[in-house]
């Protein structure tokens, strides 16, 4: 069954906050992004609501057929107000791309590939629905984007009006109470670097656990829990910069150690390699490195909501600097000054 939204009344005055706490003005922009289920059929509500003139693509997935996602997202447009400004479609998303001022890089929009990039209208920008640093090579031809200037933003997730990491917090939180660990007075290991390790660790003790932070980025690190295992509640994976495996014979943890002692195992995001199908872990998804077993959408629409309000308003920032006359770059360190956007990294 195809998923939806539980409290559309509630959907409809986040989404009109986050558009006017955000000073969310689309206005005069195209915008060619996605439609999906759950939360995800919002995102092009949220720019119509803003002003935008939207194209949103879909397709059949494991998550729902694309008429149905269409449909219940037409009836919820015609909701908004806004049935008249979104475009549903489900062609190839680069036969939109000459009528596009900001492309997302959602998942049906994907991949960007160089015949995308060369057929995008001037004066347009790319939004990455995240930061920089979570950018996957495949998604988006980098190289053509500097050939035909078009810009690539990021999305500052650490922004107050956005807070996503606050949020992952919350998310490790519903999935260690979903293996009934308590959280209070348990003790918990959190495997990640920054930014996950510390906002989930911040978000734990603040219940009181007892937390336990290992960073496989640093050097000064010893992930040898050795003398710590017998007494842990919980290890929640939560790794996403470090390509090195986590658990298994050559990781960070011992399999063997963690069925011993009964600990709950959170797998958010990460490389694990076991040897056995004896330890479980929860969610029970596998994942390739880089992708989150689940992510924040998982507690409900508002991180969805702010994030890609966020990441459009990026957007909006970008493309009128570039309307004004100013350069690529110029246009990203306006995005930047703002607060909403983050330059991508070196090469």
């Amino acid at each position: 069954m195809m998923r939806t939204i539980s409290n559309e009344t509630r959907a409809v005055r986040l989404v009109n906050s986050s558009v006017r706490r955000m000073k969310l003005d689309l206005s005069g922009i195209t915008v060619l992004t996605e439609v999906a289920t759950g939360p995800f059929v919002l995102t092009p509500l949220i720019a119509a609501a803003a002003g935008a003139d939207v194209i949103a693509v879909t397709r059949d997935s494991r998550y729902g057929a694309a008429t149905e996602v269409c449909s219940y997202a037409q009836s919820l447009a015609s909701r908004f107000g806004v049935a008249g400004r979104i475009q549903f479609a489900t062609d190839d998303p680069r036969v939109f791309a000459s009528k596009s001022d900001i492309v997302t890089n959602l998942g049906f929009v994907r991949p960007i590939d160089r015949q995308f990039v060369s057929n995008l209208k001037a004066k347009s920008a790319i939004c990455l629905m995240w930061a920089p640093w979570e950018f996957r090579a495949a998604d988006i031809d980098r190289e053509a984007c500097d050939d035909y200037e078009v810009p690539i933003i990021g999305t500052n997730e650490e922004h107050q009006d956005i807070r996503t990491y606050e949020f992952l917090g919350l998310l490790a939180i519903k999935l260690l109470m979903e293996r009934q660990i308590e959280i209070l007075g348990a003790k918990i290991a959190v495997v990640g670097s920054d930014p996950f390790g510390i906002y989930i660790q911040g978000a734990l003790a603040r219940l009181g656990a007892i937390v336990l932070i290992i960073d496989p980025s640093s050097a000064q690190n010893s992930c040898a829990l050795d003398d710590d295992l017998a007494e842990l509640d919980a290890i929640i994976l939560a790794e996403n910069r470090v390509q090195e495996s986590l658990i298994g014979e050559h990781g960070w943890i011992d399999e063997k150690a963690i069925l011993k002692h009964g600990i709950e195992v959170i797998n958010i995001c990460g490389v694990v390699e076991l040897t056995s199908g004896a330890l479980s872990m929860h969610p029970p998804v596998k994942v390739p490195f880089g992708m989150m077993t689940v992510t924040t959408d998982y507690l409900g629409v508002k991180p969805v909501i702010d994030l890609h309000c966020g990441g459009l308003k990026a957007g909006e920032i970008v493309v009128r600097a570039l309307r004004a006359g100013h350069g690529a770059a110029a246009a990203v360190e306006a995005a930047e000054a703002a607060g909403f956007g983050l330059a991508m990294q070196g090469r």
